[in-house]
């Protein structure tokens, strides 16, 4: 597939999109990132040859740099790093919890964290992804739910949320049985895939033979350049930047279980009578499984 570009938004903030980029970026791209993440206000006063001479390299390559973030050109970019800031995006790397904190200080890190996650994710990803992936799951015969790890409990939801207004949907833990699964999906599939990393092997080689067989497959990652996108059709990315050693910090499965209500929520708005059917149907029965009021 083609190189992918961060999102088609082009209000997208420019910290977001540096930081997103940054870890596959070559060393002059890092040299460009780097300068205007760290200077920038002193970058939005500089013509492209002067940002070009204290990058030490050509202005081709800041054009490519802005358009590579997702932006139409440098003149875009000086507008963005003059009149956005890092503040917001750096409170989601930012969790810095001591032995003697107090439960209020802890409970606002990790709101805070949550709260900007959700904001940021939002940035990243443009209404026309959605709307696409929407149309995609609304025309589907069936949804594959591809992830591993901690990724099965977005997954498991998710598949239980579409299950529950009527969609063939398919999660399973066992990685050797999404990988079966995939060996049989057809084009009129679609394959929802999530990993923080986009570097889980079993998870892309499903999302490899399901793109293969011509499925429309979606990923949610955090990661811009990575094996999973390379199979993806479309992609979804989270903000989610966790420097927590073992990356334990959750925020991640939070923002993706935010682009799945989200998408969830967008199915059920295209087909609300058939929807709400299956709804109240699965309701009726479950009631099997409450005590009865008093």
């Amino acid at each position: 597939m083609s190189e992918i570009s961060v999102a088609a938004n082009s209000s997208l903030n420019i910290f977001t999109a540096i930081r997103l980029w940054k870890p596959s970026l070559s060393k002059t791209e890092n040299r460009i990132a780097d300068y205007f993440y760290n200077h920038p206000q002193e970058a939005a006063n500089q013509s492209m040859l002067k940002v070009a001479e204290i990058c030490h390299c050509g202005e081709g390559s800041i054009d490519r740099f802005c358009k590579k973030m997702g932006y139409s050109g440098f003149a875009q970019v000086k507008e963005m790093l003059a009149t956005q800031n890092a503040t917001s995006e750096a409170l989601v790397q930012q969790v810095d919890i001591e032995q003697h904190d107090s439960i209020e200080s802890i409970s606002e890190q990790i709101c805070n964290l949550y709260t900007n996650t959700i904001q940021l994710t939002m940035e990243l990803n443009s209404p026309s992804v959605f709307q696409e992936a929407t149309n995609r799951i609304v025309s589907a015969k069936h949804i594959f739910f591809y992830g591993i790890g901690d990724a099965t409990v977005p997954c498991l939801c998710a598949s239980y949320r579409f299950r529950r207004i009527g969609f063939n949907c398919y999660f399973d833990f066992d990685p050797d049985m999404q990988l079966i699964t995939a060996s049989n999906i057809a084009s009129d599939d679609v394959v929802i895939a999530i990993s923080h990393s986009g570097m889980s092997r079993t998870v892309n080689a499903a999302v490899k033979a399901a793109h293969e067989a011509g499925a429309f497959t979606i990923g949610i990652t955090q990661s811009v350049k990575s094996t999973m996108t390379q199979y993806c059709n479309l992609i979804f990315y989270n903000a989610t930047s966790d420097i927590t050693v073992g990356k334990e910090i959750v925020a991640h499965r939070f923002s993706e279980n935010a682009i799945i209500e989200i998408l969830y929520a967008s199915v059920v708005s295209k087909m609300p009578e058939t929807a709400n059917y299956h709804l109240r149907k699965s309701a009726e029965i479950l009631t099997a499984n409450k005590e009865p009021s008093f």
